[in-house]
């Protein structure tokens, strides 16, 4: 669960891992926990004890009150996401986006983060915001059915298909429709698309996605969206990078206001 509001910057928010001992933060995990249950589920409260113990505990203070926390795994070189939760009372300040980031830097050494989420909670967008990209989705086990949808938040490790840096001209990112050109029959003029695939291509053009084509793909239907997200997986997301990001609005507000009063957004 995703907290909204609040007057609190994230600079002002405090990082902490508790120890097994630590009793009052772990139960402040637990209560924080057992209020976002629509959306968590279930969690055995030793399991907030077992992760206290092996480091794995992450809470959110804001002074000495508990605002959030991330429970995660560590397994097969991959960290295991189960459980980011904030308070209800702190959504939309940035809480979510540290616990996330201060995991991956300080497990940098692993492949990624592994999330998983159902379908009909309506989340990819956050996820995808978090810096997540689609992996796949599965049939949920409940009554409903709704699928499960795999998150992944890469590390941005080298492996067999990374792209050679010494080697590519291009680095091009792909929209939706050259995603549909590769994924559905009979597309009409689609050849342009498959273009991008041509053997001498290979090595000088490096195709890449980035969160708009992910969020795209996460408000298609369920077949299309299966089709699309199994198509994308040989291309790596791009993340963008907030502080650059920040840096070129604020220079774009500068340049505009004194042409246009009206706010910029």
């Amino acid at each position: 669960m995703l907290a909204k509001g609040g007057a609190e910057s994230p600079a002002s928010i405090r990082l902490v891992t508790p120890s097994s001992r630590d009793r009052e933060a772990i139960d402040a995990a637990i209560q924080l926990g057992n209020g976002a249950r629509a959306t968590l589920g279930h969690m055995p409260f030793s399991a907030y004890d077992d992760a206290a113990d092996k480091g794995t505990l992450l809470m959110a203070y804001a002074e000495d009150r508990a605002v959030g926390y991330a429970l995660y795994a560590l397994a097969r070189r991959r960290v295991r996401l189960s459980h980011l939760c904030v308070d209800s009372d702190r959504r939309g300040e940035g809480i979510a986006r540290l616990l996330v980031e201060h995991i991956s830097d300080l497990h940098h050494d692993h492949l990624g983060i592994a999330a998983r989420c159902r379908r009909d909670y309506r989340l990819g967008e956050m996820w995808i915001r978090l810096g997540f990209a689609q992996r796949g989705e599965r049939p949920g086990r409940g009554s409903s059915g709704e699928p499960l949808i795999d998150w992944w938040r890469d590390h941005d490790h080298p492996n067999l298909l990374s792209a050679d840096a010494d080697t590519v001209l291009v680095r091009a990112a792909i929209d939706m429709n050259v995603v549909r050109d590769l994924t559905e029959a009979d597309r009409t003029n689609a050849d342009e698309s498959y273009a991008l695939l041509a053997p001498h291509l290979v090595g000088l053009l490096e195709i890449v996605r980035t969160a708009a084509l992910n969020t795209e793909i996460d408000r298609l239907d369920s077949d299309l969206r299966s089709q699309c997200t199994h198509r994308v997986q040989s291309f790596p997301t791009v993340r963008s990078d907030s502080a650059a990001r920040a840096h070129i609005i604020d220079e774009l507000r500068r340049h505009t206001r004194p042409l246009d009063p009206m706010p910029f957004r």
